[in-house]
């Protein structure tokens, strides 16, 4: 893993804040130009949405027509569903945003902060953005 965020959505149910985190996700690595990127996701809801490029749920399907789109963009990906417990990374921070009131932390492992702010300018103010280097 390169780097992850999280940050608080208000209310908002599992699915919306996995597509979200997709969304998220996926405009890190496209500005980033890190790929091929590979996207696990423990909701099989969300992957059958974007593999079928569509979703029952009104909710949802605004957000899964911005997936493909920014798919489209990624020259190499692989999505594929995985169990719960291979997603605790990503549970951690899911955490973590529910209980913290901030609007987005980054963790790095790669990048450094003139790349992530330059990544970031279009997403989030520097105000709110509120660093941490991973390591390990």
């Amino acid at each position: 893993m390169v780097a992850g965020c999280y940050g608080g959505l208000g209310v908002a149910t599992n699915n919306e804040a996995e597509i979200l985190a997709l969304e998220k996700g996926q405009r890190l690595c496209i500005r980033g130009k890190l790929f091929p990127i590979i996207i696990e996701g423990d909701s099989q809801i969300i992957i059958n949405a974007i593999m079928k490029e569509d979703t029952p749920n009104w909710k949802l399907r605004s957000h899964v027509k911005i997936i493909i789109d920014l798919l489209k963009s990624i020259p190499e990906f692989r999505l594929e569903h995985i169990s719960r417990e291979a997603n605790k990374g990503a549970d951690f921070l899911a955490n973590k945003g529910v209980r913290e009131d901030i609007k987005t932390e980054v963790y790095l492992s790669e990048l450094g902060w003139e790349e992530l702010c330059i990544i970031l300018n279009d997403d989030a103010a520097p105000e709110m953005i509120n660093m941490r280097i991973g390591i390990g």
